[in-house]
This record gives structure tokens, sequence and C-alpha cells, in this order.
């Protein structure tokens, strides 16, 4: 009988330039059974991009230091690898009241990503 051979999950970049918060997408993604990758900022991002060609799906920051910003990435990707999907979850803080707030609605966005590509579909 032939081995039935299952694709692998997919791989998830997350960037964010503030620890805590990249680290804690990165868990939840993981938790609902992605790979990740991570970068702290646009720069980190396009290196790996340019490493890999797994990456499938991009979840980034809006405001981060350096010469591009989230939507400069997004935009960047979009050319560069078109093929490739690409999402912001995250949104400038002070859209959601400043200080480290976030729009955590990563878990249901993450859900309907896997929808669309997610572990074993």
């Amino acid at each position: 009988m032939a081995e039935i051979k299952t694709p692998p999950e997919p791989l998830i970049l997350v960037v964010e330039d503030e620890e805590l918060l990249r680290l804690h997408a990165a868990d939840l993604l993981e938790e609902h059974g992605f790979r990740v990758v991570e970068a702290r900022n646009a720069a980190a991002a396009l290196k790996v991009l340019e490493s890999r060609d797994d990456v499938r799906l991009l979840f980034t920051d809006i405001q981060m230091p350096g010469a591009l910003d989230g939507m400069d990435l997004a935009r960047e990707v979009h050319q560069a690898w078109a093929r490739r999907p690409t999402r912001n979850y995250f949104g400038p803080k002070e859209a959601h009241g400043g200080g480290n707030s976030r729009p955590w609605s990563l878990r249901r966005q993450t859900l309907q990503s896997r929808g669309a590509s997610g572990p074993g579909g």
C-alpha cells in the first residue's frame, strides 16, 4: 500500500517589532497548527523571504521602525512575490487606544485563514 504524504503545514512569517507581541502571535499560530518564522522589522522580513520559498502568509505590524513600515512591506511582497498571500492583522497603536493594545482578533483571523489554506486542507 502506498504511503499518503500530507503536505507540510503552511509557514507564516510574523513581523512585529515588539518582541512580546511577536512571541504571542507566533505562539498562537503554532497552537493552531501553523509553522512560524519571525522577523522584528521589514528589512529582516525581506531577508527571510529572499532566503525561503515556503512562506505562504505574512502577518505584519503596520507601524515599525526603519525605512519600511508594514504597509510598505506588504506592497514590496506583493510586487516581488505576487503569488504569496499577504495579510496585515496588526494595526497602528493609535487606532486601538494607544499603549500596547492591539486588535487581538488574531485567533478568529487565523481560523479564517486556516479554512483557505490551513493545516490538513
